[in-house]
């Protein structure tokens, strides 16, 4: 056996059969072999457990060998042939464990299991032969495993001396065809570079091959399918690659290269592209070499969409063409930027731009066609770069031999928000912005100066802004100076950042920063970007000593904050809020606000506990609780601010804040009496649902539209649990326009919750100690009804869902008994009887609401008092009858309501009967409509411009009388002192008159205030009226006074100032 470089000592215990050998030497060996392997050594690595069976020949070995320690555990059967000129290696193998670190073939941790079959011939990959089979195999390397489930490969030689080479798995296919030796690919690829570019390769230190290299003429074609987590094993910070296409040619021999790279997503560090392709084609140091992308993201923070890159290459010069448009970007909108970079001498680089259309912030920049950039082993040299747009500018020029300035002139500010992504904050405003390095590469004394007089946030001025940042090299920090002032108020924060490292403590890592805030009579207001969904208006001024330090993504932070005067108001809620000074204490998780006093518009007082909460200056929210000390506002919506339900709460309690500032919480838990009130307005076609303050965001955007539950949910949380005590008031509209409420004072518990993106729930119970319930009839007519006490209104999730349980009653109700029991006065001849009947009579006419709230049923009684005898015995027996027949008494409630009395029971209208009940509601069908007409109005010109219009409607009660209808317009003009009249009645058969047929009359009335007070008017009118004579037109005008007193004796004092002022006016004449 022959000894190898790396073979050491080998302890063995060997059995040889009997007959079977010639001796374990030389060419002629031979023998069947037995041993069991104590130890070898191989590449410094000791093996031990390892037996061995099989037959020996010259240079041949035909059998079994198993190992197994703790870093090499496989079983080997087949045959390993060197007797050939090209050795034959046929065999199969099972790895159960081959750590190639601990064996000494890696340096880094790489451990193989799996099956193996190999069929092959081959001295080394040059002329390689057969093929090999790898079956559920994985690499481990790290923490990580890379399975293959199966992997082919096949190399084969054709006649012609070609050969094939195929890769076939289920993460890769490749292919490989023509005249190629694997192994010196690299290096033909090299000569190819520094043969056809010469001054590239020299520059970027590209050694020549001087050893002569076999032809390489050959096609490729590789697919990855999915990677897996085995691009890590080229690069740690290459992405995922699938679907990956790369095919092409190459041929040394008349250098020429050609490539046709596809690859749907590609990622490598912090850059990413999308649908990248690259054509390459280069023959004889030309061609063309084109680059696009669909999008491309530098650091998830700069997205540039449709890249394109076109360039000529002639040996050592190469002309560009840079193309990329992003309507939607303020910064860079549109580039079209073409040049040449070359090679000047075996030294320097040389870029020029032309003079193309480069778009920045929506405006086409012109460059200076005399400009260069100049880059040498040693120095930088910039000329006339100079790019211009109306009153912008930016100049770049050369600072020393390796550094280089820059001068950006009326730059917009705006440009930094489609970098820095800070929803809370847009910037805005002008600046002017300076910057040198004296060694672009070391970064050796760096200084950047931007500087804006009108620094814009969201649109409002905070003044002058100035960035001051310096840095002496990469061994040392980055120091930073940056102060917004404006009038009294200022903000200072100056610190140091580490881009490196460069020590050992922790003060000298990189990202370490360490920073001082100094803030002076800052308006309060600046906190609405950040808290703007719970608390608006914020007033006031504070002060700030804060410091802070750490890891840049864990810092540490302490100090205090001092609050003076200031206000807010919670938006969900519409409670403003003041203070008169307030301490906060700042560490890393609370900025403390405790034992701080609050104050509501009645200068009642509440105690703030807790503050703003976060997590060394991330996810921050909301950990305060308020705490009443007296009867304290917790809730002041009007009408409009909140379909649901609106009202003020006034008690003792507290109001929870929490959550994060993206998805707050309020809690309101409060025992509420006298000044509260609640008003829920419901109706038929209300619908419980979300509220408009709840909203969904897309984090990132979409191509195709997904369901609001893949979209992130934000917005208020609310819930109120409020004790109701006696005092506090709750209202029902049923029907605003109509005046259909229910107004009562109660006492009882509600809890009211609106969760995030859910539907308003309502729970509890109000029991109703005093109240009204204006009863709508027809949606025309009004009547006041008192509602008893005890009444009660129940809510068990759907707030329009509501059971209620109330009596009412009508109060001041009188009227004649006579056509409610004359069925029983035909039957008596007792005349005092029958008077005693007509003479009105206190009534009670109560009703009683139950069940739904939005469809209550609703059930009607009657009684009578003060009736007694055989009067009181017909209107009980009566009522008795009324109840067996639900329509019948509602029919005599609609005459009681509608017209004051009881209806007959054979009750029809003929044409005196029909003209005397239309007549009775024609006030109430008139004032209606006079209002429906003037809303409808009001809705189409405004408000302050129409007061009223008015309809009177009136039927004759003979055959002879006249029908009338009534109309008058009266707007307002000069804040309401002007006023013109304009009116009319149309008649038909006017009786009396010469007027047979219709009469239409006009009336004109002009009134002006001639006094602010409008106490004294100027009155102009005209009017046309019939009369017996046909028809009268009546001009004329007058001056009017009026002054409202107390009582006479205020009247009569009144002319006593007066004549005392006058005497002292003459006197003092005199």
């Amino acid at each position: 056996m022959d000894r190898q470089q790396n073979l050491g000592k080998i302890s063995l215990r060997a059995a040889v059969g009997e007959g079977d050998g010639y001796g374990l030497a030389g060419k002629n060996a031979r023998a069947k072999l037995t041993a069991d392997i104590k130890s070898f050594e191989f590449k410094g690595y000791k093996y031990t457990n390892a037996h061995m069976e099989g037959e020996l020949k010259a240079r041949q070995f035909d059998g079994n060998l198993n190992i197994k320690d703790d870093n090499i555990d496989l079983v080997f059967a087949g045959k390993v042939d060197l007797s050939k000129d090209i050795p034959e290696y046929i065999f199969n193998s099972s790895i159960n464990r081959l750590n190639l670190q601990k064996l000494n073939f890696s340096k880094e941790e790489i451990v193989l299991t799996g099956n193996v079959d190999l069929n092959i011939q081959a001295n080394n990959l040059a002329d390689l032969v057969g093929k090999a089979e790898f079956r559920d195999f994985d690499i481990n390397k790290g923490d990580q495993t890379y399975h293959f489930k199966l992997v082919n490969i096949r190399s084969s030689l054709d006649t012609a001396g070609g050969r094939e080479l195929n890769i076939a798995s289920d993460v890769m296919d490749a292919q490989l065809q023509g005249r190629f030796d694997i192994e010196k690919i690299p290096a033909a690829l090299q000569l190819f570079i520094y043969d056809n570019f010469p001054g590239f390769a020299n520059r970027f230190r590209i050694p020549k091959i001087d050893s002569l290299l076999r032809p390489q003429q050959f096609e490729y074609n590789i697919k990855i399918k999915d990677s897996g987590g085995l691009h890590e094993l080229l690069n740690a910070q290459l992405g995922p690659l699938k679907n990956f296409e790369l095919t092409g040619n190459f041929d040394n021999l008349t250098s020429k290269l050609e490539a046709k790279l596809k690859a749907p997503e590609f990622r490598f560090g912090s850059m990413s592209a999308t649908d990248l392709g690259l054509i390459v084609d280069l023959t004889d140091g030309e061609g063309y070499m084109n680059f696009n992308t669909e999008a491309l993201n530098i650091n998830e923070k700069l997205k540039l969409p449709d890249i394109t890159l076109l360039t000529i290459l002639d040996r050592d010069t190469i002309d560009f063409s840079l193309n990329y448009a992003d309507h939607s970007s303020k910064v860079l909108s549109k580039v079209d930027l073409n040049g040449r970079f070359y090679i000047r001498d075996t030294s320097t680089m040389l870029m020029q731009l032309k003079n193309s259309n480069l778009r920045l912030l929506n405006s086409t920049w012109s460059i200076n066609p005399k400009n260069s950039i100049a880059f040498g082993k040693d120095y930088i040299d910039v000329q006339d770069f100079v790019l211009q747009y109306e009153n912008k500018s930016i100049y770049l020029d050369r600072l020393g031999r390796k550094g280089v300035k820059l001068a950006m002139n009326n730059m917009d500010l705006n440009l930094l928000n489609d970098y820095l992504n800070f929803e809370p904050m847009k910037f805005g405003g002008r600046c002017n912005v300076e910057a040198r390095v004296e060694d672009v590469l070391s970064l050796k004394n760096l200084g950047i100066s931007v500087v804006s007089d009108t620094f814009l946030i969201n649109r409002d001025d905070w003044g002058l802004m100035r960035l001051d940042l310096k840095m002496k090299d990469r061994q040392h920090p980055l120091e930073a100076y940056f102060a917004m002032t404006k009038d009294t108020a200022q903000l200072l924060l100056e610190g140091y950042y580490n881009l490196s490292t460069f020590g050992e403590s922790s003060e000298q890592k990189a990202r370490y920063f360490d920073a001082n805030l100094n803030i002076h009579s800052y308006p309060l207001r600046i906190a609405d970007y950040f808290v703007g969904d719970v608390f608006k208006n914020l007033y006031g001024y504070f002060d700030t000593d804060l410091h802070v330090n750490g890891d840049i993504n864990n810092p540490n932070i302490g100090g205090k904050m001092h609050l003076i005067k200031g206000g807010f108001t919670v938006d969900y809620l519409k409670t403003t809020y003041t203070f008169n000074k307030g301490d906060v204490v700042v560490d890393n998780f609370l900025f403390d606000m405790s034992d701080m006093l609050l104050y509501d518009k009645r200068k009642n007082r509440a105690q703030l506990d807790g503050g703003i909460r976060h997590d060394h200056l991330r996810r921050f929210g909301f950990n305060a609780t308020l705490r009443t000390i007296e009867p304290f506002l917790a809730l002041d919506t009007k009408k409009g601010d909140n379909e649901q339900f609106y009202g003020q709460a006034i008690g003792m309690g507290k109001i929870n804040f929490s959550g994060s500032f993206q998805r707050p919480d309020i809690s309101v838990n409060a025992a509420v009496g006298e000044g509260s009130r609640l008003v829920i307005p419901v109706s038929n076609e209300r619908k419980v649902g979300q509220f408009e303050f709840v909203k969904f965001v897309e984090k990132t955007p979409q191509k195709d539209k997904k369901d609001e539950d893949d979209r992130e949910l934000t917005g208020v949380g609310i819930d109120l649990d409020i004790t109701v005590q006696r005092g506090a008031e709750i209202q029902i509209i049923f029907n605003e326009q109509s005046g259909d409420v229910i107004k009562g004072a109660g006492r009882g518990a509600v809890q009211i919750s609106v969760p995030r993106g859910g539907d308003f729930k309502m729970f509890g119970e109000i029991v109703i100690d005093e109240g009204e319930y204006l009863f709508t009839l027809y949606n025309l007519f009004n009547k006041g009804f008192r509602v008893k006490e005890g009444g009660t209104l129940t809510w068990n999730g759907n707030p329009f869902g509501a059971t209620i349980n109330l009596e009412a009653e009508y109060r001041d109700l009188s009227a004649s008994v006579y056509s409610f029991i004359q069925e029983y006065l035909a039957t008596t001849t007792d005349e005092e009887l029958k008077a005693a009947a007509n003479r009105n009579t206190n009534i009670d006419l109560r009703m009683k609401l139950r069940g739904d709230l939005l469809k209550p049923t609703i059930d009607f009684d009657l009684a009578f008092p003060n009736l007694r005898g055989q009067l009181q015995s017909f209107a009980e027996s009566k009522i008795r009858i009324l109840k067996q027949d639900q329509n019948e008494l509602n029919k005599q409630v609609s005459g009681l309501i509608l017209f004051g009395q009881f209806l007959p029971a054979d009750f029809a209208l003929g044409n005196q009967a029909r003209a005397f009940a239309l007549n009775s509601v024609s006030e109430l069908v008139s004032n209606q409509v006079s209002l429906m007409v003037t809303e409808l109005l009001k809705d189409l010109v405004g408000d302050g411009v129409l007061s009223d219009i008015n309809f009177n409607i009136r039927q004759a009660l003979t055959s002879s009388g006249s029908n009338e209808f009534q109309f008058s317009l009266k707007p307002y003009f000069l804040q309401d002192r002007l006023s013109v009249q304009v009116g009319g009645n149309i008649q038909n058969n006017v009786p009396g008159t010469e007027n047979v047929g219709t009469f239409v009359g006009t009336d004109v009335v002009i009134e002006y205030a001639i006094t602010p007070d409008r106490n004294l008017k100027l009155r102009i009118f005209q009017k046309l009226q019939p009369d017996v004579g046909g028809r009268r037109f009546q001009v004329g005008t007058g001056l009017s006074f009026r002054k409202e007193y107390n009582s006479l004796a205020d009247f009569f004092k009144s002319f006593k100032k007066a004549t005392s002022s006058e005497k002292r006016k003459a006197k003092s004449e005199k």
